[in-house]
């Protein structure tokens, strides 16, 4: 049996306000990322764990909160330890020749 793997495109950016874009505000111009807010997934009530980009990005991809993975501020690496997506997606995807 043959598994596929998963098709997995994830988009960040940073101060990125719900109104910046197109579909949300009639004021600017954004066709490419209004298509992406259409075809993908789109959230009403998100939260930011952390107000700076490490910290958030590091629990995006590692599920955890700042205070368990242990990048809390810009300059600081996330622990080579802590467990993230990535690994999840490489440790149980069978991979072909």
């Amino acid at each position: 049996m043959t598994q596929t793997r998963p098709n997995i495109l994830l988009i960040t950016s940073d101060q990125q306000h719900y109104d910046t874009l197109g579909r949300s505000n009639t004021r600017i111009h954004t066709p490419h990322l209004d298509q992406l807010a259409r075809e993908g997934a789109n959230f009403t009530r998100a939260y930011c764990n952390n107000p700076v980009c490490s910290p958030s990005r590091s629990t995006i991809i590692t599920g955890m909160y700042p205070a368990w993975h242990g990048c809390w501020t810009i300059g600081v690496k996330l622990p080579e330890d802590v467990p993230t997506v990535g690994e999840n997606f490489k440790s149980t995807v069978t991979t072909h020749p």
